[in-house]
């Protein structure tokens, strides 16, 4: 299954849970079985019994029924906690039947899921760093500006890059006084993926998978991450197959509209347009 948060700005996180009295011996919930982000093969298969969803994320999952419980049904149920009032507190997403007798089908084996993961980036090759941290700030007036950087959007901001290059990106959430409370934003860059190699919390803990045989995190491709207020987020990419200019926005859509994007233009290196 494709999961896929299309919202304006809720986050939903979903879970597989047994219809109450629908089934006396099926399990009370069912995994599931990440395989992909936003399109993006892991190379391997990562057990979830909830993910979370932001505007813009995308999640691959396999999910196989138990053998033994035909009849049963489960919800795929949304556990976001809705602490606004004018906000329909719904959380069924969509009923699953079992149903017919039982096909014998294995999971995939990890070996060959390695294959189809994009390769990862090597430190060694990186030619540069990039920051941007989001930002919903107050001007002299006491009006919000929506910002990258402390800019709202314009043609007059554009981050400028080279084809080739192998950038490192450093992305934080910062809001100082915008609402009194923390603010979380959806970052999301248009052409080129990148490699999420460290998400640290506001307390410097590692957020991502980790390997339990090396003890260090495992690196995650991804072309959409949230940035909560406090944490930071490290990236690799590589500016590899196109030139143009595109964006980088803020996923929560009315926060794009209000300024917070930024132009990125990547441009051929002079001796490849002399050539």
């Amino acid at each position: 299954w494709r999961l896929i948060d299309s919202a304006v700005r809720e986050v939903i996180k979903p879970s597989i849970v047994l219809q109450e009295r629908s089934h006396a011996h099926a399990p009370e919930s069912l995994p599931m079985h990440e395989i992909a982000v936003d399109g993006l093969p892991l190379g391997r298969i990562a057990r979830r019994d909830q993910l979370e969803l932001w505007p813009g994320y995308r999640s691959d999952v396999l999910v196989k029924a138990p053998e033994d419980a035909a009849g049963a049904q489960y919800i795929l149920y949304d556990r976001r906690v809705i602490t606004n009032p004018d906000v329909e507190d719904r959380h069924y997403l969509a009923l699953i039947s079992i149903e017919g007798e039982p096909l014998q089908m294995q999971l995939p084996n990890e070996g060959p899921m390695k294959d189809l993961r994009p390769a990862s980036i090597d430190p060694k090759s990186v030619t540069g760093n990039q920051f941007a941290s989001y930002g919903i700030v107050k001007m002299g007036n006491d009006s919000l500006a929506f910002t990258v950087d402390r800019k709202t959007f314009g043609d007059d901001q554009v981050r400028k890059l080279w084809l080739g290059e192998v950038h490192e990106w450093t992305l934080t959430s910062r809001n100082p006084i915008a609402y009194g409370a923390a603010v979380s934003h959806p970052f999301h860059i248009h052409v080129n993926p990148f490699e999420v190699f460290s998400i640290l919390n506001d307390k410097g803990e590692e957020q991502l998978d980790i390997d339990v045989k090396s003890g260090l995190p495992i690196p995650l491709w991804r072309d959409t991450v949230i940035l909560h207020e406090n944490w930071k987020v490290s990236a690799r990419t590589r500016y590899e197959h196109f030139d143009g200019v595109f964006v980088q926005h803020c996923h929560i859509l009315d926060h794009e509209d209000q300024g917070m994007m930024e132009l990125v233009e990547i441009s051929k290196p002079p001796s490849a347009e002399n050539s």
